[in-house]
């Protein structure tokens, strides 16, 4: 698997485009546009899925 930071170094450095790296490395092209467009990798994105102890305990604050 490509790292996330090569296919965004393969596009801002490299100059190419989104389906010539999404041919070279057998993702989908909305994949690699994910991947090249994406500035922050720490940030939760708004689908996130809340684990599941928040959802069985809501009153809990993660803690047993």
């Amino acid at each position: 698997m490509i790292p996330k930071d090569h296919i965004k170094y393969q596009r801002e450095y490299q100059g190419k485009s989104l389906r010539m790296i999404a041919q070279e490395t057998s993702y989908d092209f909305r994949t690699v546009k994910k991947y090249a467009d994406c500035d922050n990798w720490n940030v939760i994105s708004d689908n996130y899925i809340t684990p599941l102890t928040t959802i069985i305990f809501p009153h809990n604050s993660g803690i047993f």
